[in-house]
């Protein structure tokens, strides 16, 4: 028997680096409508980007070959199957707090996952933050990253270093610095503190 030889893993970060512009886009849309709504805060790992309140896990965002995956704490009983053209995926373990999956291809179905992101907003009486402001998130690391002139750093709070390690299903509060400096290295990053 021959070995197959797998491709590398590549990050989140990189595949929404190299996704097409109007992936981007819709990426961009999507993080800024959650970031948009208060209490709501957001974490990159390796595989996905996780948008929590407090420490419910509320959204997902996850790359898979060319589509973006919008995973919502939804029931996806309650929606209309036809209209938004969703999936149930709560009989995967990894998808039991968020079991409603849109598949973001098109300008409609970012509408469509608009309105179901302010259904749950509503659902767990979070209002819009009036202050906050849309950003191009992709841009904004990667020109600095792809930048050979620019000596890009990154540094991290001891508690994030702390609370990686669960995103990978290490027991609450193990240390993963070193992974974690690893994986910022590999990005792009010059020095990681």
């Amino acid at each position: 028997f021959s070995k197959i030889e797998r491709k590398p893993y590549k990050p989140f970060v990189n595949r929404i680096k190299d996704a097409s512009e109007q992936t981007q886009e819709f990426y961009n849309t999507i993080k800024n409508e959650l970031l948009g709504y208060k209490k709501i805060k957001n974490r990159i790992s390796k595989r996905y980007e996780t948008f929590k309140l407090g420490r419910k896990l509320e959204a997902r965002l996850q790359m898979t070959g060319k589509t973006l995956k919008l995973y919502l704490s939804l029931d996806p009983n309650e929606f209309d199957q036809n209209y938004y053209k969703h999936r149930d995926m709560s009989h995967k373990k990894s998808c039991e707090l968020v079991p409603l999956l849109m598949r973001l291809r098109s300008r409609r179905a970012v509408k469509k996952a608009i309105e179901l992101i302010t259904i749950l907003m509503e659902k767990e009486n979070v209002v819009k933050n009036p202050k906050y402001q849309e950003k191009d998130y992709i841009d904004e690391v990667l020109a600095a990253i792809d930048d050979p002139e620019k000596f890009v750093c990154v540094q991290t709070a001891p508690a994030v270093r702390a609370a990686l390690g669960e995103e990978f299903g290490y027991p609450m509060g193990t240390d993963v610095e070193g992974k974690m400096a690893a994986a910022l290295r590999r990005i792009g990053f010059n020095k990681v503190f």
